[in-house]
């Protein structure tokens, strides 16, 4: 279930446009006040004020020379983000543990009850954290592998492998997206762990066989593999893997309501209540091509 979900689109579009604007305008400090500027060490090269209190950026894995990325004491307190004007790297990487250690805590905690709604705040909790990076995937890469080099959390997904819990149905967002970024290259994992996602992923496709006529679930997993897509599409990521995770999910459910629709006539109306209409135009026209090569508009929306 996605409770917030048209405010969470809105805030989606907002935020992508504002990380655009505050990038274009830091291009001018990078030009001007960079490592090839070193007239003087006391101007600060955000303010270009003389200043007595100006101090190296730290930098999570610094690339090259940063001897440049550096900031006054007046301009590190009004500055909020977590990572370095100038060549976009994370600066503290305590901050982004503990939102590591508290996503694994949460999906550990609340899949033990099952209760969607429990679940649908952990995945905008990583959605959140998608829109904050999107501009700089390498950090999204280096928290998704630690996320699942973590030893408690692959127990927990082996377990839900194992027993093919319903649970990973519900938090399935997050699974598509470490999947995606697993097939893609882009985790730092071992093989092992890649067929763990693997195996995740196709323990989601499988439960969609025991909901029977509850429809809302088709629909909820639908929305679920947008989400991952939209994110990465509106941050300028590589979507190639996801198209084919939508894709996937779209025909599941096609095929699902196909089989099931004499017995269970009411999933032609359940289905599409969880799938979230602002998605679905995006989808529609991007990885389908089109309302008529879209099977899921076509099975649900067309009159």
């Amino acid at each position: 279930k996605f409770p917030h979900k048209k405010l969470f689109f809105s805030k989606l579009t907002r935020y992508t446009q504002s990380i655009k604007s505050f990038f274009d305008a830091a291009e001018m400090p990078k030009s001007e006040g960079s490592e090839s500027d070193n007239s003087s060490d006391n101007i600060c090269p955000i303010c270009f004020e003389e200043k007595d209190n100006i101090q190296l950026i730290p930098h999570w894995e610094a690339k090259g020379d940063v001897s440049g990325h550096r900031m006054c004491a007046d301009c590190t307190k009004q500055y909020t983000k977590n990572e370095c004007p100038f060549c976009n790297e994370v600066s503290i990487k305590e901050s982004l543990l503990e939102v590591i250690k508290s996503l694994i805590q949460d999906v550990k905690s609340k899949s033990a009850g099952g209760d969607p709604n429990d679940l649908a705040a952990i995945l905008e909790s990583w959605q959140f954290f998608e829109m904050e990076y999107g501009h700089n995937p390498k950090v999204i890469y280096r928290v998704g592998a630690l996320i699942l080099q973590d030893k408690e959390f692959k127990n927990l997904l082996e377990d839900g492998v194992n027993t093919r819990a319903a649970w990973m149905r519900d938090a399935a967002e997050i699974f598509f997206r470490l999947y995606s970024l697993s097939v893609e290259g882009n985790l730092d994992v071992m093989p092992d762990e890649k067929i763990l996602l693997q195996k995740c992923f196709d323990t989601i496709k499988e439960s969609i066989s025991s909901v029977e006529s509850q429809g809302h679930y088709c629909g909820a997993l639908y929305s679920q593999a947008m989400v991952p897509y939209i994110c990465a599409l509106q941050s300028g990521q590589s979507t190639a893997h996801l198209e084919v995770i939508v894709r996937e999910v779209g025909e599941l459910i096609v095929r699902y309501y196909k089989k099931n629709r004499r017995t269970w006539p009411q999933l032609k109306r359940d289905v599409p209540e969880r799938i979230v209409s602002e998605y679905m135009d995006i989808v529609t026209v991007n990885v389908w091509g089109g309302k008529d090569h879209d099977p899921v508009w076509k099975a649900f929306y067309r009159n």
